[in-house]
């Protein structure tokens, strides 16, 4: 690698650092943001990342929705919780944007163009082995995007344990409720969050099964293994395992 090349290479890192920590917010001030829909009858609380953490049907949601209006309300709930959401990210994002941002030292260039570390004897196919499972998952590459671009808009169903209501994700997002009227109409609201809750997790759950399959590659796995004990891999590459 030639001197220029690693000053490139120093600056591009620094750079993303910084660009890194201007977006990175604290997960801890994203989650347990809530919303309502507009008549308070329902109200939603999400986590860091955006899913639906809690639901809950007020005692009196009869006297401003119907039966057949409740699932619109739950979906204007967890929207209004993922504005409030989106509202906080920003602002977080537009103060780390006007703090003083620390002076970044250039990257020192080095005397000599730096060599490539040469690595034979016993522990060059184990070297090779892993490289060419790199080489592999970078091949995989394509395939995972498109498999992550796949989860982006798949749509996962989940029913609830008493099959009263049914939920529909596209991606991580809840883009359908549908509560059954009638027994809405005589459930009280324990019975009816219950099953609201119960069926955005049956159907977090698949979505979970089907992004753990979709995303799943024979490199990966294969280089997960080898890597599963640092200290027996560092051995197996010839390097001192601390």
């Amino acid at each position: 690698m030639s001197s220029n090349e690693f000053k490139f290479f120093a600056d591009l890192a620094a750079r993303t650092a910084e660009m890194n920590q201007k977006f990175q917010v604290d997960p801890e001030k994203l989650t347990g943001c809530t919303g309502t829909d507009q008549t308070g009858s329902v109200r939603a609380v999400i986590n860091s990342t955006g899913l639906v953490r809690s639901v809950a049907v007020e005692p009196e949601w009869r006297t401003a929705l119907r039966p057949h209006e409740l699932g619109g309300a739950v979906l204007a709930a967890v929207r209004a919780a993922n504005k409030e959401q989106l509202t906080v990210w920003a602002g977080e994002v537009q103060a780390n944007d006007s703090a003083p941002q620390p002076v970044r030292t250039p990257a020192p260039e080095p005397e000599h163009d730096v060599p490539s570390p040469a690595i034979g004897g016993e522990h060059a196919a184990a070297v090779e082995e892993v490289f060419g499972l790199l080489d592999k998952m970078t091949k995989e590459l394509a395939g995972i995007t498109e498999g992550l671009t796949t989860l982006q808009t798949a749509r996962t169903v989940g029913q609830s344990p008493g099959r009263h209501v049914t939920v529909t994700l596209t991606g991580k997002q809840l883009t359908q409720v549908e509560i059954d009227p009638p027994w809405t109409a005589q459930a009280n609201h324990r019975e009816i969050t219950g099953e609201i809750r119960g069926a955005i997790k049956a159907a977090y759950e698949q979505a979970r099964r089907t992004a753990a399959e979709t995303l799943a590659t024979s490199a990966s796995t294969q280089l997960q293994a080898l890597a599963a004990d640092p200290a027996v891999f560092l051995r197996k590459l010839g390097l001192p395992a601390r």
